[in-house]
């Protein structure tokens, strides 16, 4: 754009005078918006427009704060609720089958052989069923344990009261050997490893909402902490569940630490551009708003915050930050010609504020269409990306110029005060 543009612009003649500028329908609407602006810029306007700002940053805030890292809808995320495989999932959780979410969790013998003692059986059933009971979500379960019980059964006739642990370890060891023989080394692997050393127990659940992982992740804990086991050590966390729970972690943690450095860069560069802390401050301030607003959004439309959306969800301040700094310059630029603070925020809106609000509408617009699409992932995103445009919109042609007016920053009458407009380099420092 800086670059090839000009080189391009260059090449051609200058462009004719058209006879109907100014008088089109577009160019009405454009007109009519800006000295709207315009209005909003001056008066007692601009303390309901700081106040505006105010109350929507706090309401972002607030509800920013309830939104949850990860899916809050299972199976939900991608199609919209009368998709196919949606229906079909809810029929078959309806019909009572027990979920295809794991949350896996180890348990870590100190030395081999420690799943032979039956106390060790004992303590991975007690939490097995804890498990189960502890979590509405929980479908069903499997470990070591069921193996041993459905063998001993089998050896009784099938009669149900025979499906109990042996009470010699002895006999323990028999069954798992039974069950390799019969089953393989492979299916053995998934409760018991060779050596009787560790095992696994694994829970089923219905759905993986952020709610879920995060319920069934913190039962376990208690347990683990409640329930001391000599020799065995539990570990957390295998399956679906720990996947989805370690990304969740990492999604949360890399969006707040990416959002606050790229609001630290943006900062120290507005500084640079402005030489200025209110200048800073003001062409920021709107990205500072639109971010928790956006993230409101997500929690008010239950969009999910995963690693799917994340990028959109942090690609607001790069948008429009550019926005606060075309209105900002061109009022600084404007204050050159015309030594009033309102005439040159009239100035820079009756033009740069034109080119901004054609930008603004034209993405808005372009984006939009895909509300439509079919797929709800995608349909979500439109409408994140749409609003994210338009919430920087407002901020740069609403929020800056009444702040300006409002305070009437030193930085931006510097060069005029001083008889010329001064390069940024020869500037002092300003903190207003």
């Amino acid at each position: 754009m800086v670059t090839l543009h000009p080189i391009i612009l260059s090449f051609l003649n200058p462009p004719r005078r058209d006879p109907k500028a100014g008088r089109r329908l577009s160019d009405k609407i454009y007109t009519n918006i800006n000295r709207l602006l315009v209005k909003i810029s001056r008066g007692n306007t601009r303390y309901v427009t700081a106040l505006g700002f105010v109350l929507a940053l706090l309401i972002g805030t607030y509800y920013s704060r309830q939104l949850k890292i990860g899916d809050v809808s299972i199976g939900k995320a991608l199609f919209y609720a009368t998709h196919p495989y949606n229906v079909a999932y809810d029929r078959i959780i309806e019909k009572g089958f027990v979920g295809i979410s794991s949350l896996t969790i180890i348990a870590e013998g100190r030395e081999p052989g420690v799943f032979r003692q039956v106390e060790a059986l004992n303590a991975l059933e007690r939490f097995q069923r804890y498990m189960e009971r502890h979590n509405a979500l929980a479908g069903g379960s499997r470990s070591g344990v069921d193996v041993i019980r459905q063998l001993y059964q089998m050896f009784e006739e099938g009669v149900p009261k025979w499906a109990i642990l042996p009470s010699d370890s002895h006999d323990v060891g028999n069954m798992f050997s039974y069950f390799l023989m019969s089953a393989g080394a492979p299916a053995l692997e998934r409760f018991v490893d060779k050596d009787l050393q560790n095992a696994t127990l694994t829970i089923f659940f219905k759905d993986y909402t952020h709610d879920t992982i995060m319920n069934a992740l913190e039962r376990a804990k208690e347990f683990i902490a409640a329930n001391p086991v000599d020799n065995i050590d539990f570990r957390l966390a295998g399956g679906l569940f720990g996947i989805l729970a370690a990304v969740n972690e990492e999604v949360e943690w890399s969006y707040r630490v990416n959002l606050y450095l790229v609001l630290a860069t943006v900062f120290v560069l507005s500084f640079l551009t402005y030489w200025s802390l209110a200048g800073a401050l003001i062409v920021m301030i709107p990205s500072i708003v639109a971010q928790p607003l956006t993230e409101a959004i997500m929690y008010w439309t239950h969009i999910d915050m995963n690693i799917n959306s994340l990028p959109i969800a942090a690609i607001g301040i790069g948008i429009g930050i550019d926005y606060g700094y075309y209105v900002l310059s061109r009022i600084t630029e404007e204050y050159a010609r015309f030594p009033d603070v309102d005439q040159a925020i009239e100035e820079a809106l009756m033009a740069t504020g034109r080119a901004i609000l054609f930008t603004g509408t034209t993405l808005t617009t372009s984006v939009i269409f895909w509300l439509f699409f079919p797929m709800r992932f995608q349909a979500e995103m439109a409408l994140l990306l749409a609003l994210i445009l338009f919430l920087h919109v407002v901020g740069a042609l609403v929020f800056i110029p009444s702040m300006v007016s409002l305070f009437k920053p030193r930085f931006a009458t510097a060069g005029v005060a001083a008889g010329t407009s001064m390069p940024v380099r020869e500037r002092r420092v300003s903190v207003s």
